[in-house]
């Protein structure tokens, strides 16, 4: 069994650890790290660390899709990512170690072209061919 995750509008998810998070001064950053992310990759990543046989689509930007083929690789998922101008919007959340808090700044997404849309659907189409579910998910 196959299952396609369709994900529209992913993320690299840019993670800054903190202590004791406070706003309006300067933080001092224990750690960063860059994560691929998005509702449908994670659902992609859960399912494959489960042994799921599992592809990925929707639309990133190719300036910054390393990350992403990167991770889907490491992960033996399937990437049928439309490639869109640009770069994939980038994420922050602040987390805070010591009072257990994140604070998230999520940043919006580009519309793709009209072309790229074309293309989501054809590649939508050719995955019904070989997935016996898709999962949707995200928002618009």
């Amino acid at each position: 069994m196959k299952i396609a995750t369709v994900t529209l509008n992913p993320a690299i998810d840019q993670t800054v650890r903190v202590d004791s998070f406070r706003p309006n001064t300067v933080n001092r950053a224990l750690a960063i790290s860059f994560d691929a992310s998005g509702k449908g990759v994670n659902v992609a990543s859960f399912l494959a660390d489960y042994g799921h046989d599992t592809a990925v689509t929707g639309y990133l930007g190719q300036e910054n899709a390393d990350i992403f083929e990167q991770f889907f690789a490491s992960k033996g998922i399937d990437d049928c990512f439309v490639r869109v101008p640009g770069n994939t919007r980038i994420n922050v959340k602040v987390v805070d170690e010591v009072n257990q808090q994140t604070t998230d700044i999520n940043m919006p997404g580009e519309t793709p072209p009209q072309e790229a849309m074309n293309t989501l659907l054809q590649t939508i189409e050719q995955l019904a061919n070989s997935c016996d579910w898709f999962v949707l998910s995200g928002s618009l």
